[in-house]
């Protein structure tokens, strides 16, 4: 509900980017389309990553 997670990106992602959840793969991106759900409230990448890294995302805790 709240704090860190680490995730797997489908596409790059920037840390400060908005959270999108990919249902067909169970990853993340930045970015809508067919099949990803979101923005995810109150979510967005803290760490930077290419395609099929793990990267930290923020739940209701980003200040900035």
């Amino acid at each position: 509900e709240r704090g860190q997670m680490y995730v797997t990106v489908s596409t790059p992602v920037v840390d400060g980017d908005p959270v999108y959840f990919v249902t067909a793969s169970n990853t993340y991106t930045n970015a809508t389309g067919t099949g990803i759900v979101g923005p995810i409230p109150n979510t967005f990448f803290d760490t930077t990553g290419a395609a099929g890294d793990i990267v930290e995302i923020s739940l209701k805790n980003r200040s900035a």
